[in-house]
């Protein structure tokens, strides 16, 4: 470079004394000196300028250590994202290092040359793509975002000045669909767009600790497997599943059909991106009626050998409420929870109080609030702003009220678990939130209950031998426009816990429209088709948690007669009025 600008000021100064030596008299000095000077300082301005680009483009952006890259621009790719872990530490999201191709158009020498060699080397971008970014004018226009080193070559060997490549960091996740809805996904600038990637975006963007979630792969698969499974043979809608510890509140697996795989994201329907878990709000029928015996035994004014007489239907404004195969005579509490009888749930939450002590328990269950899960994709939960004798009624057995499957699994967990409401969390090892809802002696018995419910009802195919597991089922027709058909579509579900004597886990299982098979003798309630999957799901992932088989010989006996209600129950029943009696709680 330095030895060609010193030839050209040597051949100007030449040139200069040429034309000194034939100008011999002062009348053509006179006119041509100026001329010459002028000229001679344009010329000399014009071949610096030259000179100093073709110092900038060999010499300084040239200087990059990776020199591999044909006519690459040094470009900072920023700080790589976080991964995401699951409990024991196998990768649920990670990145690579790639690199994206962009141009700057102020340095084109032919666009529509580089269009058409663009086009041809990016089948994927069509042409109007391509000619719409190379014509924009901008300094900086993204070509192709992490491109792979086989086309990054054929990129570079096009030779277009203008075209450079950035050092880039693309989002990747190893499992694709297995937790699709929990991890979320990103964007191809690595900003979270949903679930935990988007919750935790500024963090898992400004760090480079991993986030290691509660989830548990092992047991996630075993859920995705059989969730899948039951799906496929009901022909239902969709379902999903969670697992969770009864004592921390941490969700293990959590999954919900259809999903997406993160990795194409671009390319599922926008009803695989819904998680029925979380965002979902239904009405889930009997399931709520644990609850419904709940309060009765905490406010002592019902015992398990209390009589309700189910023989003759109840209405409920223009609706009719009868049971499932009513057993048309007078059963006690423990009976009618059994059996599942409508008719009695009714009648149970009038005999403790109906629509202000129900409202108060409820809001101390949690049923009135979203879950505050490390997810966005949550929904709030419909109920009805004036809680009258009516909406007492249909709660009572399920109607009426539409929460969450999440929220109900912390309800029904808190209620089962001793007592305390513990909120769930999706992330390994936080210290959640938790209050006392129960005494342990209420807590007991509706566990008991809901023991035999497994052992004798309609949740018999949940039965995991060994592991005494107690849940119950609900069927709910679906309300479309307002209305309940119930020949049309239902919602299907099990919600339960293992060990009886000592609860460790509880699951969910839910279908979304499930149909009757020959299997089933025409049913398609959730008796038949998500309690067989349930009671599976729990056979296979006991062992991976470290819950022993127990023979029923080895276990303490329960007395199967209710405990006379203790001072403590009253005590809790009080201070829960007392929780809501300010203006400041009420709906």
């Amino acid at each position: 470079m330095r030895s060609f600008l010193s030839k050209s000021i040597k051949h100007i100064r030449r040139n200069l004394l040429i034309w000194q030596g034939v100008m011999e008299d002062d009348a053509f000095q006179t006119v041509t000196k100026g001329r010459v000077l002028t000229l001679s300082g344009a010329a000399f301005f014009c071949f610096t300028l030259v000179g100093v680009r073709l110092t900038d483009l060999m010499i300084v952006e040239r200087r990059s250590p990776h020199a591999w890259h044909v006519q690459q621009r040094a470009v900072d790719g920023g700080v790589p994202r976080a991964d995401i872990l699951d409990r024991n530490g196998v990768v649920l999201a990670t990145h690579l290092v790639t690199a994206s191709a962009y141009c700057d158009t102020r340095d084109l020498l032919d666009v529509d040359e580089a269009i058409d060699a663009l086009a041809r080397v990016l089948p994927e971008i069509s042409r109007e793509t391509i000619g719409r970014k190379l014509r924009s004018g901008k300094s900086f226009v993204w070509i192709a975002r992490h491109v792979t080193p086989k086309r990054q070559e054929a990129i570079q060997r096009l030779g277009l000045p203008g075209i450079y490549f950035k050092k880039d960091y693309k989002r990747v996740y190893p499992l694709g669909h297995l937790a699709s809805h929990v991890v979320g996904f990103c964007n191809p600038d690595s900003e979270g767009l949903s679930g935990v990637e988007h919750c935790f975006d500024a963090l898992l963007a400004s760090s480079n600790d991993p986030l290691r979630l509660s989830l548990d792969v092992r047991v996630q698969h075993v859920a995705v497997e059989l969730l899948g499974a039951a799906v496929e043979e009901f022909h239902a809608e969709g379902g999903n599943v969670i697992v969770m510890n009864a004592r921390s509140g941490e969700i293990l697996a959590m999954t919900s059909l259809p999903d997406f795989n993160p990795n194409a994201a671009k390319d599922a329907k926008v009803k695989d991106f819904f998680n029925r878990n979380t965002l979902g709000v239904y009405e889930m029928g009997s399931v709520l009626k644990v609850l419904n015996v709940a309060i009765a035994l905490e406010t002592g004014r019902v015992t398990r050998h209390s009589m309700f007489d189910v023989r003759e239907p109840v209405k409920i404004g223009r609706f009719t409420v009868t049971d499932f195969r009513g057993q048309n005579r007078i059963l006690n509490l423990e009976e009618a929870f059994l059996y599942s009888s409508n008719i009695a749930a009714i009648k149970i939450a009038q005999q403790f109080g109906g629509a202000e002590v129900q409202q108060k328990f409820f809001k101390a269950f949690g049923v009135f609030d979203p879950v505050n899960l490390e997810v966005p994709e949550r929904g709030r939960p419909l109920y009805a702003q004036n809680w009258t004798s009516a909406t007492a009624m249909s709660a009572a057995y399920g109607y009426g009220v539409a929460i969450s499957p999440v929220r109900l699994l912390s309800t029904i967990n808190g209620i089962t678990n001793g007592g305390i409401l513990v909120e769930p969390t999706l992330v390994c090892g936080k210290k959640t939130e938790r209050r006392l809802i129960l005494t342990a002696n209420t807590s007991h018995q509706v566990r008991s209950m809901m023991r035999r419910v497994i052992a004798e009802g309609t949740a018999r195919r949940a039965d995991a031998k060994g592991y005494r597991v107690f849940g119950k089922t609900g069927t709910a027709y679906k309300n479309k426009e307002g209305r309940y058909d119930p020949n049309k579509e239902r919602r299907t579900v099990f919600v339960g816990g293992f060990p009886e004597e000592d609860p460790q886990f509880i699951v969910l299982f839910m279908l979304d429209a499930p149909k009757a098979t020959k299997k089933t003798f025409g049913y398609a309630t959730a008796g038949w088709n998500v309690t067989p999957y349930a009671g599976q799901l729990i056979e296979r992932i006991a062992p991976l948690l470290g819950v022993t088989v127990r023979n029923a010989h080895q276990l303490p006996q329960k007395k199967t007669s209710a405990p006379v209600p203790s001072a403590s129950s009253h005590y809790l029943y009080r201070n829960i009025n007392q929780m809501f009696s300010s203006p400041s709680h009420q709906n």
